[in-house]
């Protein structure tokens, strides 16, 4: 809860085969957080929550991603299911960038809350909320080879409130 500003710097290092059972590897994502220079391979993410992700099921805060790969991964839950983060909240003005980050060979499903539709999976992010904005830089993408199940693209398989996005 204090650690503003956290850095976790992968120096181009890849963490193989990682299991997660719950909405992502951390719980909270520290204000103004950042994740940069890593490959995730081969992860699993199941969720029976709202949320599902490899890093956060849910960020209230500002978080950054840069030169971030995800590949042969499997990431499962209920809905705002997404790569790098399951769903934004507020406060107002919560920012999420990617620079250069990739999703390869991976598969996103949601499968529904509580006989809800089973919507929210895309990408990147899978439910930008709020006032919250989503900036992408330099070349994000994701392979053909990605499937997603119950939605689909960069960002927002569900978008509610005032939310923005640029490129």
């Amino acid at each position: 809860g204090n650690a503003v500003g956290f850095v976790l710097d992968g120096d181009n290092h890849t963490i193989s085969n990682l299991e997660i059972n719950g909405e992502g590897m951390f719980n909270m994502a520290p204000a103004n957080c950042v994740i940069k220079n890593l490959t995730i391979d081969g992860a699993t993410s199941t969720s029976n929550s709202h949320n599902a992700a490899i890093f956060w099921g849910g960020v209230y805060s500002s978080v950054n991603f840069e030169n971030v790969a995800v590949k042969n991964s499997t990431i499962t839950g209920n809905c705002n299911v997404g790569t790098f983060v399951g769903g934004t909240y507020e406060p107002n003005n919560l920012v999420v960038k990617f620079k250069n980050c990739s999703v390869e060979k991976c598969a996103l499903t949601a499968n529904g809350y509580e006989s809800q539709d089973p919507t929210g999976a895309s990408g990147f992010v899978g439910k930008v909320y709020g006032a919250s904005k989503v900036v992408f830089e330099g070349k994000n993408t994701i392979d053909t080879a990605t499937t997603i199940t119950n939605n689909n693209g960069l960002v927002g398989g569900q978008v509610y409130g005032y939310t923005t996005w640029e490129n």
